[in-house]
This record gives C-alpha cells, sequence and structure tokens, in this order.
C-alpha cells in the first residue's frame, strides 16, 4: 500500500498555530514535575525561621558529662548493674557477666537565672545558658554508635529512612530551586565514619538530599 505523505504535511500556517500550545505544554510539564515531591503548596502554617544550622557532635562528650545530670547514676558508681536491668539483654560492647555503674566524674553547677544545672567542662556556657533550650526528655535504646547516630539524624535505626534536613527540605521547601535545599559541613581530625545516610533522603526525592562541602579543595566537585 502506497501513502501519499504530501497529504499529512504540516503548512506553515498550522505549525505556527500549533507551535505555542507545545511549549506551553512543555511549559506546564515542568512547572508540575517542580511541584512533586514537596509539601509546600499544602502547608498550614508560614514558616517563622530563616535559616537553620544543625550542629551534629559525633563522637562528642556524652548528655551525662555535659547538660544532663544523673545524681543517681553518681550516687551508684563503682556498684553492680541492677539485675532487672540487663536480664535477657545482649550488649556489644559490654562483656562482663555483673558490669558496673559508671557515673560521671565532673561536676554540675545551677547557672543563670535559670538555675540549668551545667558541666564544669562548659565553664563559658553557664554565663548565656538562660538563651539555651536544654532538653532532657528525649531517650533512646540504641547505644552502640552508628543505630544511636542514624536514629538521631533519621528517626530510625534502618537504612532508608530521610534525614531532619530532608523533611524540612520537603515540608517547607526552599527559597532558590537552583541551589542544594541544604549543606553539609564536615569537619574535625581523626573523626569517626561519617555515612551519607545520616543527611540523605531516604525514600523522599534526591532533592531533598544535603550536599556536603569538602574541608579541603574545591569545596564541591565537578561544577
Amino acid at each position: 500500500m502506497i501513502m501519499d505523505s504530501l497529504s499529512n504535511q504540516v503548512t506553515r500556517r498550522q505549525l505556527l498555530a500549533r507551535a505555542p500550545l507545545a511549549l506551553g505544554s512543555v511549559a506546564l510539564a515542568s512547572l508540575c514535575r517542580a511541584e512533586q515531591g514537596d509539601l509546600t503548596s499544602v502547608r498550614h502554617l508560614a514558616p517563622r525561621a530563616k535559616r537553620v544550622i544543625y550542629l551534629f557532635m559525633s563522637g562528642g562528650p556524652s548528655h551525662v558529662d555535659t547538660f544532663d545530670p544523673k545524681p543517681t547514676l553518681a550516687k551508684r558508681h563503682g556498684q553492680e548493674m541492677p539485675p532487672e536491668l540487663i536480664k535477657n539483654h545482649e550488649f556489644a560492647m559490654i562483656k562482663e557477666a555483673r558490669p558496673k555503674v559508671k557515673g560521671s566524674p565532673w561536676t554540675f553547677q545551677p547557672r543563670g537565672q535559670s538555675g540549668t544545672e551545667v558541666s564544669e567542662l562548659f565553664p563559658h556556657v553557664g554565663k548565656v545558658v538562660d538563651e539555651i533550650a536544654v532538653v532532657r526528655s528525649l531517650h533512646t535504646d540504641s547505644f552502640n554508635h552508628d543505630p544511636a547516630v542514624m536514629f538521631m539524624n533519621t528517626g530510625s535505626v534502618r537504612f532508608g529512612r530521610p534525614a531532619m534536613g530532608s523533611w524540612l527540605s520537603y515540608g517547607l521547601g526552599s527559597e532558590n530551586s537552583d541551589l542544594p535545599s541544604f549543606i553539609v559541613l564536615v569537619s574535625g581530625q581523626n573523626r569517626q565514619p561519617l555515612l551519607d545516610s545520616y543527611w540523605g533522603a531516604g525514600f523522599l526525592p534526591s532533592k531533598h538530599q544535603g550536599t556536603t562541602f569538602r574541608t579541603s579543595g574545591d569545596p564541591v566537585l565537578h561544577i
């Protein structure tokens, strides 16, 4: 069968008439794609925070040595661990059959008008303690480093969950779609290994993941 291809050709008039519709469809598709994967169009409250700097000290001092005094822990220092706390539990870092309680070697003092107890490790923090909100109600069952750090940054000990910065980007959006939603500054010498999952987007679109800045040379490669 032979078909007349000339009868199917588009005239110049038809091309000029249809081209704007095609360009408009491309633009609309781009706008719709940009709105997918976030909640900025349905948020109920306008964000008041202009910027957030989140400092996570991997391998830093314990909360019981800094801002969370434990009088009972200090009182039982050197005593054997109560059996009900270790019964039917296996601890990767505790090999003794009857481990002993260890309290903090540092003392705490009430500081500021609020009377917030601060460790002697931070003598200068006490001068501004009234400007700091200390939260002592958080708790976790993870005490090994890797799962505990994962839980702190993603809310889960398992891989695949979005980090805190990813949720903020997903819920509040970004002022500039051409820049990263948030950046990650890694510093310190002889530091513990840090996984990309600590600032990853998990099951959210990849545009919500953190962008790591290098500590030497070009901050970001291949730009």
